[in-house]
């Protein structure tokens, strides 16, 4: 493959990398999740906040996520909740999805005797940005390319000059990387 493909095809892994931090993951609607076991009245929702009474079980699905660490960040109004993913207790908000797949979130009283509310304020994906960018910086290093531009041996034409120019472009966008 010739020079003046290689690095634009670089180029593609940090551009991805960008998007991957701006990517906003849906949080359920107040009004779409499910409803069981309710007793002592009935479960009502003040804008993202949902409360029942006495007991009861609410459920929602959050369907499609990547793979990947995610943290499930509660609203402040959030009181007597015990919170599962696929059926694991998570007390910190925090859990693992080991391959894509769908979340399903399950919200109890921690306390049955008690009333509970529960709302999510986000439901984030936790990224490593420092290792993706050391991984991208070894990936660019390895290009034969970039190499040998970079070597003060090697004539400096106008398209070696514009290739070396998009391999430090390339580096400032890696980064760049979790910046914004």
């Amino acid at each position: 493959m010739q020079k003046k493909y290689v690095l634009p095809l670089l180029m593609v892994t940090p551009a991805v990398a960008q998007v991957m931090e701006a990517i906003n993951l849906d949080v359920p609607a107040a009004d779409s999740w499910s409803f069981s076991g309710v007793t002592g009245g009935d479960m009502t929702i003040d804008g993202d906040l949902i409360s029942a009474p006495l007991g009861g079980t609410i459920t929602n699905t959050v369907k499609a996520l990547p793979k990947g660490n995610y943290k499930l960040v509660t609203l402040a109004g959030t009181v007597n909740a015990a919170v599962s993913v696929n059926g694991k207790a998570i007390t910190d908000g925090r859990f693992t999805l080991d391959a894509k797949g769908d979340a399903v979130i399950t919200v109890v009283a921690a306390d049955n005797s008690q009333a509970f509310s529960f709302g999510i304020q986000t439901l984030e994906l936790v990224f490593d940005f420092e290792a993706a960018k050391q991984a991208l910086n070894t990936q660019l290093g390895k290009v034969d390319a970039v190499a040998e531009l970079r070597d003060p041996a090697t004539k400096l034409t106008e398209e070696r000059a514009a290739l070396l120019k998009e391999a430090a472009d390339i580096a400032a966008a890696i980064e760049a990387i979790g910046e914004g």
